[in-house]
């Protein structure tokens, strides 16, 4: 039995995933489950497809398909359904709250470009302070470094040509729509 957190998990896990198996009109056969607990048993995790002619519903068919492949039902969004088993032997993803979550979660926390921002920076302020310099808070600690070591030499090229031109002076008759006429000019 799954807790609400690892079914969250499985879920976000699941999100990127396509349908590896589709169930078509002649609805759930011994055939589709076979199927089923082969891609099950090879990933663990498994997205299957009702199509639009199959007798029956994916939600009900779903817990159905569950029960015979021996899986957790973790979510029916329309016609689509995420089913979930544990392989035997060498479980490829690690759940929350299990002691191969915490190491897995220590060894991909370096990597991981999803980690929350405020994490990354507070790993960020600490390695700066490790190291003696200035944290931006914006975790750009080499960008205030340049700063602070001096101006860099300035190119004698504008950055476009837009920057380049000049604005042209208003036109007298335009002037005096906006109420900028002075009688200097």
């Amino acid at each position: 039995m799954l807790t609400s957190k690892q079914r969250t998990f499985l879920r976000a896990q699941a999100h990127l995933l396509e349908p590896v198996v589709q169930i078509g009109k002649l609805g759930i056969t011994e055939a589709a489950v076979r199927q089923v607990a082969e891609q099950l048993r090879a990933h663990e995790l498994i997205k299957v497809r009702f199509a639009r002619e199959a007798p029956v519903g994916a939600r009900d068919a779903g817990a159905d398909l569950a029960t015979q492949s021996e899986s957790e039902l973790i979510q029916c969004t329309g016609r689509i359904i995420v089913l979930y088993r544990r392989h035997e032997k060498k479980p490829k993803i690690a759940l929350p709250g299990t002691k191969a979550f915490e190491v897995d979660e220590s060894a991909e926390r370096k990597r991981d470009p999803r980690l929350s921002l405020r994490r990354r920076h507070a790993e960020n302020r600490k390695k700066a302070s490790a190291r003696g310099t200035k944290s931006t808070g914006s975790g750009r600690v080499a960008k205030a470094a340049a700063k602070a070591s001096g101006p860099k030499a300035q190119s004698s090229t504008p950055r476009s040509k837009a920057a380049a031109k000049t604005r042209t002076p208003r036109s007298r008759a335009a002037k005096s729509r906006t109420g900028q006429v002075n009688e200097a000019d």
